[in-house]
């Protein structure tokens, strides 16, 4: 029985050392704060609890993890050349995200713009900064992109598509056709007895020396009315020299006003032509 008491006793006074928070800080105050804590839960039964530390709150990601591709175009689908794209600060369905930038297309309209997944309304203006309306672009989880038309925009997004954060993306201009123009004229003032009456022999034939391109004219043949002009039509600042190559039968024909120049930014139809009988 004395056994057990002396044992009793040296337990207890161990116990009520080692939590002590007196004794401990004396021992190791490196180690009083925590001890403390244990020897109120030891002395305490294990009643009370040790309050929790909150979570460091970190910030919202606002990085891009896609790029949108796409081309602003007029209501009959003409490019805008350099749109302006506006995006305010918008929630997603996971997190804000914070994205208030101006994205400006190039002289075709194509835009390039980053975003992460969400549904986000983009403004858009002229090169001018007037207002043509707005869209709504929507961000997938999966990263697709789809749009929708708000009412009263006056131009239309085509050619959407997404690619990858990383991926380079060139925007290239698309080409101008150019604009071209006709070479012609008239026979005889498109009064003549040429052009009106058939004559059952060889055609009057015009010659374009500079591109060696012919042009056959059939009297009596429509129109009667005497214009002409050669099928291939040419760009401004394009050289031309028109002769008579070929003798219609019964007339004598030669080009007497106009027949060279250069081609400006409307079509030829000065040329003259002048037939009598032979």
């Amino acid at each position: 029985m004395f056994r057990y008491l002396v044992c009793g006793f040296l337990l207890f006074t161990f116990t009520a050392c080692y939590f002590n928070p007196i004794v401990n800080g004396i021992l190791d105050p490196a180690e009083k704060a925590t001890n403390s804590s244990l020897g109120l839960l030891a002395l305490g039964g294990g009643s009370s609890s040790v309050s929790e530390i909150p979570p460091v709150a970190t910030a919202v990601s606002t990085d891009a993890t896609m790029q949108v591709y796409g081309q602003i175009k007029d209501l009959s689908s003409v490019n805008i050349a350099s749109p302006r794209l506006s995006i305010a600060e918008t929630v997603t369905t996971s997190q804000r995200v914070a994205i208030s930038t101006t994205y400006t297309g190039n002289a075709s309209g194509k835009f390039l713009i980053q975003l992460r997944a969400g549904t986000f309304t983009v403004s858009v203006s002229d090169m001018n900064g007037n207002s043509l309306g707005s869209f709504r672009l929507i961000i997938a989880t999966d990263l697709t992109a789809t749009k929708e038309d708000i009412s009263g925009a006056t131009f239309i997004v085509s050619g959407l598509r997404s690619y990858g954060i990383n991926e380079s993306v060139p925007l290239t201009v698309d080409a101008v056709a150019a604009t071209t123009y006709s070479i012609g004229g008239v026979i005889d003032g498109g009064s003549g007895s040429f052009v009106t009456t058939a004559n059952g022999g060889a055609d009057l034939i015009l010659t374009n020396t500079v591109n060696s391109e012919t042009k056959t004219i059939v009297a009596g043949a429509a129109p009667q009315d005497g214009v002409f002009s050669f099928a291939t039509k040419v760009v401004t600042g394009t050289s031309y020299n028109v002769t008579v190559s070929g003798q219609p039968y019964g007339y004598n024909c030669s080009v007497t006003a106009n027949g060279s120049g250069i081609v400006s930014t409307s079509n030829i139809t000065n040329i003259s032509i002048t037939c009598t009988p032979s």
